[in-house]
């Protein structure tokens, strides 16, 4: 991928993986599995440099999504209309964060 100024992840791809979102991880336990996943595809890269380079690949633009910046508002807990999993995944994406 190339980096441009005020664009960001365009260009062809070395490599790519997919991975199960693991159940209950919190946003630090993902950064850490996802951190070792590229890790290990950084060392593939330089073992394997010549080859992936000349294998690059376009990005698809299927499943693309937006991120947003997280806000101080994404902490708020609306109890009368969340469920239970809605707070889960709230808890365990925001609570290690501090804004």
């Amino acid at each position: 991928m190339k980096i441009m100024p005020k664009h960001f992840d365009i260009g062809p791809l070395i490599d790519q993986k997919s991975t199960p979102m693991p159940r209950n991880f919190t946003s630090f336990m993902l950064l850490d599995y996802l951190g070792n996943m590229g890790n290990q595809m950084i060392i593939d890269l330089f073992k394997n440099f010549n080859a992936k380079i000349n294998n690059l690949k376009d990005q698809s633009n299927e499943n693309v999504c937006y991120a947003h910046k997280i806000t101080s508002d994404m902490y708020f807990i609306d109890w009368t209309k969340s469920t239970v999993s809605q707070i889960d995944c709230q808890y365990r994406a925001l609570h290690e964060i501090v804004y």
